[in-house]
């Protein structure tokens, strides 16, 4: 969709996929996504957005009084509930610089000036970068049952607040790890798409499957489980290049729907 590196111009990509043109986070309707924006003009609002690590910490909006979790910074908070990939842009002279594809891991509440100086509550995001896992789905443990499994999956999908401690891209991996878990032992030994046994076993005797998130770029991250189906690679291939992938994705997503008890919509 974007590539790492490339300069877009912000009105172009508002006119391709829609959001608000102002501000620093912009909410298109209709598409997979959440924009975010960073710049140094950003500082006079009393931003401080900046690298930590492997984790780049991202302040919400709200110019006046405490920030709080509406429109832009809900959005960012639930993103993984509800299906969307986070997209950093880095605002430069030239246009906006794509960064990459990035998960909230967490977030904490500090102390800050507004654009009026006034001291207020901010909230600061840990954005994880995405793409670096492989798209083989995790092990389930052995001898637990699939509702502790599930269970332990929705706790690891709902938006996590925590202190920063230089951990968020440690403990994103083990969130997004116990959904894997829990999804491959859903899917019983099965592609959750074709229905067909997994293609063969590893050498620990544990069927090969692999992870797809229907609605995001990035095969990772710890996303509601009605969004993450185990595959076998050749319907996730498909999934990815197939000239059917729309009506592949929609029957998928009418699966899930149904064995999460939740809507596809």
């Amino acid at each position: 969709m974007f590539q790492i590196g490339q300069i877009y111009s912000r009105t172009d990509l508002h006119r391709a996929h829609g959001g608000q043109p102002q501000g620093g986070i912009a909410t298109p309707r209709g598409f997979a996504g959440v924009l975010l924006f960073t710049g140094e003009g950003g500082q006079r609002y009393g931003y401080r957005d900046r690298w930590d690590g492997d984790v780049f910490r991202y302040t919400g909006e709200g110019q006046r009084g405490d920030m709080t979790f509406v429109r832009g910074n809900r959005a960012i908070r639930d993103h993984l509930q509800d299906g969307k990939d986070l997209h950093l842009f880095e605002i430069e002279p030239e246009g906006c610089r794509y960064v990459g594809v990035f998960a909230c891991g967490g977030w904490t509440v500090e102390r800050g000036p507004d654009v009026d100086g006034s001291d207020r509550s901010v909230i600061v995001f840990d954005l994880v970068p995405q793409g670096s896992r492989s798209d083989e789905a995790a092990i389930p443990p052995p001898g637990v049952p699939l509702e502790e499994l599930r269970r332990r999956a929705l706790a690891a999908s709902a938006p996590v607040v925590a202190p920063h401690t230089g951990n968020s891209v440690h403990s994103f991996r083990i969130r997004s790890r116990q959904v894997a878990e829990y999804v491959v032992a859903r899917a019983d030994e099965h592609c959750e798409s074709c229905g067909s046994p997994a293609p063969f076993r590893r050498t620990d005797n544990t069927p090969y499957l692999e992870t797809h998130h229907i609605r995001r770029v990035a095969d990772d991250g710890a996303d509601h489980p009605r969004w993450v189906a185990a595959v076998c690679p050749n319907c996730h291939r498909r999934a990815h290049h197939g000239s059917d992938r729309d009506e592949l994705k929609r029957r998928l997503a009418e699966r899930l729907a149904s064995l999460e008890g939740t809507t596809s919509a």
